[in-house]
């Protein structure tokens, strides 16, 4: 595949101005929010939000990509809107995407595509990429660079994610609203509506001057959240990079010390004490655990965290577990609560169907609606989707699995193994459906059938 470089796919394209008075047919739309500050401010300076959206990607980044052919219209909806449900029934999915859709070797550039969709990036690193831009910003922008002649014109050469947080909308200027272009406002680089997949949250700060184009990230509602908690963790590192004393070392002085007038002694006897305890004997990590010995009478006073430092810890945790609700990413893969055997297997369950298939079923229902109609592969019937049995912690009872399978007798060998995630056979046999009762190939039980027909005449 003739794979374009990203350092010199801006310098090919025409550099457009984009100040208002200068577009006639659209005005340029400014987002209502700062989207560049929850890059800042948000992934890139909390280490929370890092690892929530970390968590996400490496889920996203699982499944393999391929083409199918739709064979059943009315099974293929109720395929894609189980996807929806708040509870995925996965024996159902498997269940309405055998009925609906055949595996196919499919269209050569969508393939050289879906392993290196540019120059940089596997697909499923590419995926994953637009979807950590998504999670940020509230949306993902796709460029495909359009071949204009050739056996694949109109087809994309290269896909790549644009800086969600440097485009600008360009859109028409009357009710209903509706997208022209796209800009990387700091270069000046002008993308049309064709070729360029928008996919974003719903935003519903919608404005007369089309603020709703853009979609609503999901930081914008922890703004108060994750800035408390940066100013938290700041204060925790001043705090600890300027501590002072963990406590004072004092002599042990009784009444009877200071009839006999010995305070001063006391004095020096804790001055040696101190000497010796910052010795190179005994600091540093190699003295961690050694015990002083010393005929001195001192006493230990330590200071310890106050209630503000103890009050600083206890925010942070709590908008640690915040910010994983408003993500809907399970606490406890973070560490942020007790963890044990079932609810850490609950929780990856969670953290896929509640994160992972939002994500991964918006990205392939707008990839394919981009396909079939901007992107040259219009009345095609190429489908593309992902495997989602790769999610294991998805599966059922590998018993019940089995029980299940078995019961679907109109279903070939085959492709109850690929139900099954087990290596296909290669008897011709195994690609068609086998009795139930007697296991034996459809094509072998109609044969004996009609010998028996001919031996009875």
């Amino acid at each position: 595949m003739g794979r374009i470089s990203i350092k010199n796919l801006f310098k090919k394209r025409k550099q457009y101005p984009v100040p208002f008075s200068q577009l006639v047919q659209g005005q340029i739309i400014s987002p209502s929010d700062n989207k560049q500050a929850y890059l800042i401010d948000g992934y890139l300076s909390n280490d929370i939000i890092y690892s929530i959206i970390s968590l996400i990607a490496d889920k996203i980044r699982l499944p393999e990509w391929g083409q199918y052919e739709v064979i059943d219209e009315n099974k293929f909806k109720e395929y894609k809107a189980e996807f929806h449900k708040k509870d995925v029934n996965v024996k159902r999915l498997h269940e309405l995407k055998s009925q609906s859709l055949q595996k196919v070797k499919g269209d050569a550039k969508i393939n050289e595509l879906l392993n290196w969709p540019n120059e940089y990036e596997t697909f499923n690193d590419f995926v994953a990429s637009g979807a950590i831009n998504k999670l940020i910003t509230g949306d993902r922008y796709v460029y495909a660079e359009i071949l204009k002649a050739g056996a694949n014109g109109g087809k994309p050469q290269a896909l790549h994610n644009l800086p969600s947080h440097l485009i600008s909308i360009e859109a028409t200027r009357t009710f209903p609203q509706a997208p022209l272009a796209y800009n990387i406002f700091t270069q000046g680089d002008k993308f049309t509506r064709e070729e360029v997949l928008h996919e974003k949250y719903f935003n519903p700060e919608w404005s007369t001057n089309g603020a709703q184009l853009y979609g609503l990230s999901p930081l914008k509602a922890a703004v108060k959240r994750y800035t408390r908690n940066n100013e938290a963790m700041t204060a925790a590192s001043v705090a600890f990079k300027n501590q002072g004393v963990k406590g004072f070392i004092s002599p042990d002085i009784s009444p009877q010390d200071v009839d006999m007038g010995n305070i001063a002694i006391m004095g020096e006897q804790a001055a040696k004490v101190k000497k010796l305890l910052t010795s190179a004997e005994y600091s540093g990590a190699d003295s961690y655990g050694k015990m002083v010995a010393t005929a001195y009478r001192m006493n230990w006073t330590d200071i310890g965290l106050s209630p503000v430092d103890m009050q600083i810890i206890e925010s942070e945790k709590w908008d640690a577990v915040m910010l994983c609700n408003i993500y809907g990413v399970p606490p406890e893969l973070l560490g942020l609560t007790q963890k044990t055997y079932n609810n850490v297997k609950e929780a990856e369950k969670a953290l896929t169907t509640r994160c992972a298939f939002p994500l991964l079923t918006t990205f392939r229902d707008a990839f394919n609606h981009k396909l079939n109609n901007d992107w040259g592969f219009k009345g095609k019937n190429i489908y593309v989707d992902y495997d989602f049995t790769i999610f294991s912690e998805l599966d059922e009872n590998m018993g019940e699995k089995v029980d299940w399978v078995n019961k679907l007798w109109m279903l070939s060998p085959n492709e109850q193994l690929n139900i099954l995630g087990l290596p296909k056979n290669d008897n011709p046999l195994f690609d068609e459906p086998w009795i139930d009762g007697t296991k034996q190939p459809m094509s072998e039980v109609q044969a004996n059938e009609i010998d028996k027909m001919i031996g009875d005449e």
